[in-house]
């Protein structure tokens, strides 16, 4: 169930898992009131790091573009989880649930 804790964004693998989920979406809600209130330029960025230990500098709307190619990651395997249940749960016997291919169809 590893596959779904990373995500590819602008060329780079980042971590995708609950932790880094929360640590984006913290900082993404921070650097929102931040621009609010006028104390972060609206074209400003903060690096975040890649699972290679690269710094990516993103803007606000980088972050939040990385967070949501995370989810629809995420809910892809979900998507994908459901019809492999959905597929088994189908089958009439044993031979049709061996014929189902479990690696087939997850995201890249």
């Amino acid at each position: 169930m590893e596959q779904h804790n990373k995500v590819t964004f602008a060329g780079k693998i980042f971590a995708s898992d609950d932790t880094a989920a929360t640590r984006l979406l913290a900082a993404i809600t921070a650097r929102s009131i931040a621009q609010t209130a006028g104390l972060e330029a609206t074209n400003a960025t903060a690096k975040w790091e890649a699972m290679d230990g690269t710094m990516v500098p993103m803007t606000l709307n980088e972050q939040r573009q990385l967070l949501l190619a995370g989810v629809a990651r995420t809910q892809a395997c979900f998507d994908q989880q459901a019809a492999l249940l959905a597929n088994g749960a189908a089958a009439a016997n044993q031979a049709a649930l061996d014929s189902i291919n479990i690696t087939l169809g997850w995201p890249a």
